[in-house]
């Protein structure tokens, strides 16, 4: 088969492998010494190489990329690397294990006692955010930097490992960096506003994307599409050495506006505060509580070194496996994806799509309004109890046509639960701080209303029902809790 060719201005060549401006400089050198080839540019993003001069022959080509450990071809949407398959089968076991250990020993809902307060109570809030929310949406992108850092400057164990320690801890200082000087800009404006919706999913979904992408990347499961995610431009890795961790720090400090509901809530803490210095501390202190579970995590990005295989070619291309650390991108990979994920179908929530989320619901077709519903007058009292899990219950069966004042007993006012939305009714509802809220919501038609958190994690439906003549409230079986 003959090479491809784009114009009597250049040559182009697709080339499997490539991740980062280090590859693109290895293939440039690689073809660049072959005999007639006058310049190479090399675009790791899009996968190819452009040579002028005159065109060497194909075995020529193919064995200098074999050498530099790259193939020559368009790379496959789908791996044919069976060992790739299975590391990541066994990696999705190993999560979805992980996960159903973390909810049923309570340590995804477990929050410090919002009796402290400043900047103790939001180093408190951050060692839970760490290991739960927040490590959803941002624990996915600490990997990434950390994986993608030691596949950087490919080498020995040692090297490898230092860089990503490197790209890690210029990710935690750009971290505290952002939190401290958004803080203070939260100090000085003292308004209380939130992110319209619309923009929360957006940023939600933008960040799952690049997170499926990177996992995808380290996976070595779709190498093509692994290809589609961002790389820095060659021409700024070479005028700033250090911009790989640059780019860290930048992305750390970034990590800011993203939509954590720890987060938001501490924002929202922050504000109240009225204090350029008082709200940078507490914001700074939040961050850095958020350090132990994101630094974990992006340590275990780390043990990725090397370039993962992106089918059997490849691998014969780059040698012989090296034993379990060679399976390390897989499964950070793989963590990734479920990162990716979760934060995808939140921001898919947020945006009104009702996807299915673990957990219970109504069941059956009701007759009677649920145990935590009374009727007061002309209207009924809904009960409910919000919490750093979700709410309780979820799930309630109320009559239709009856306004409804619906009130909420918080307990948690630093998880994302605390920002109650009902996307139908347009209602918006901040439980903070701690104790009986009161809101109140038109008579509804028969029907399901759905409720959810900001982020979409945590969700409930007000179900409501034809009332029959006379009828009176009584009660059915509360539906299990979702969250």
């Amino acid at each position: 088969m003959a090479l491809r060719t784009g114009s009597a201005a250049g040559h182009t060549l697709r080339v499997t492998g490539m991740t980062c401006a280090a590859c693109e400089r290895r293939v440039g050198k690689a073809l660049g010494r072959l005999p007639g080839v006058e310049t190479v540019s090399v675009s790791s993003a899009r996968g190819r190489a452009v040579l002028t001069g005159s065109v060497p022959p194909r075995a020529d080509v193919e064995a200098a990329l074999h050498a530099a450990g790259y193939t020559l071809g368009a790379p496959p949407w789908l791996s044919r690397d069976r060992g790739a398959w299975l590391t990541a089968l066994a990696g999705g076991v190993a999560v979805t294990g992980v996960l159903v250990l973390a909810v049923r020993s309570g340590l995804t809902g477990w929050t410090p006692a919002e009796s402290l307060s400043g900047p103790v109570l939001a180093l408190l809030v951050g060692l839970a955010a760490g290991v739960s929310t927040c490590m959803a949406m941002v624990g996915g992108l600490v990997l990434a930097v950390s994986a993608t850092a030691s596949r950087a400057a490919p080498g020995r164990a040692g090297s490898t490992r230092r860089r990503a320690v490197r790209a890690q801890a210029a990710f935690t200082a750009g971290r505290w960096a952002g939190f401290a000087a958004g803080g203070a800009l939260l100090g000085a404006v003292g308004s209380a506003a939130r992110l319209p919706d619309p923009v929360v999913a957006a940023g939600m979904l933008l960040a799952a994307a690049v997170m499926a992408v990177l996992g995808l990347r380290l996976t070595g499961l779709s190498p093509r599409a692994g290809g589609l995610g961002p790389v820095l431009p060659r021409r700024w890795a070479d005028r700033f050495g250090t911009a790989g961790d640059r780019g860290a720090a930048v992305a750390g400090a970034a990590t800011f506006l993203l939509p954590c509901g720890f987060t938001q809530a501490m924002q929202l803490y922050a504000v109240s505060l009225r204090s350029p210095g008082a709200s940078a501390l507490v914001m700074v202190s939040f961050a850095v509580g958020t350090t132990p579970g994101l630094a974990g995590l992006g340590l275990l990005g780390g043990l990725a070194r090397g370039r993962p295989t992106a089918d059997a070619s490849e691998a014969r291309a780059a040698g012989p496996a090296t034993g379990p650390a060679t399976r390390w991108p897989a499964l950070v990979g793989v963590v990734v994806i479920a990162f990716a994920v979760v934060t995808g179908v939140g921001g898919l929530r947020v945006l009104g799509l009702d996807l299915p989320w673990p957990g219970g619901g109504a069941i059956g077709v009701p007759t009677a309004t649920s145990s935590n519903v009374r009727l007061d007058g002309a209207v009924q009292v809904v009960s409910l109890t919000q919490s750093s899990d979700g709410y309780h219950p979820a799930d309630t069966v109320v009559w239709a046509g009856v306004p409804i004042r619906w009130e909420i007993t918080s307990t948690s006012q630093f998880a994302c639960s605390s920002a109650l939305r009902v996307p139908a009714l347009g209602v918006r509802a901040n439980l903070n701080p701690v104790g009986l809220h009161v809101v109140d919501l038109p008579a509804l038609d028969p029907g399901t209303t759905g409720f959810r958190c900001a982020m979409g994690m945590y969700s409930g439906t007000l179900r409501a029902i034809a009332r029959p003549p006379a009828a009176s409230v009584t009660a059915t079986p509360t539906p299990a809790a979702t969250g």
